[in-house]
């Protein structure tokens, strides 16, 4: 299966991606997964407010607000389905 990685700030509006690692150093890394954001969950971008902070995603039923430098932590896999859909 073919994927791309990138950081979760880099995900476009109404794509979703699967988490595959997150920078777990710091307490904000630590509360992002209580809130559920861990690898191998789905997550899905929903928007960017004006000047691209914060954004929204939805994960496990919610939809969080995150900014973009605890975004920039999260790195994503965009899998084959959104892969082809975005050609």
């Amino acid at each position: 299966m073919a994927t791309v990685a990138l950081s979760l700030d880099q995900l476009e509006c109404g794509r979703r991606a699967r988490v595959v690692s997150m920078d777990e150093r710091d307490s904000t890394s630590v509360r992002l997964m209580e809130m559920g954001i861990t690898p191998g969950e789905v997550v899905e971008s929903l928007g960017f407010a004006p000047f691209g902070d914060p954004l929204a995603i939805h994960v496990r039923g919610s939809r969080l607000a995150l900014r973009s430098h605890q975004a920039r932590k999260i790195q994503v896999e965009l899998e084959e389905c959104e892969l082809r859909s975005s050609v």
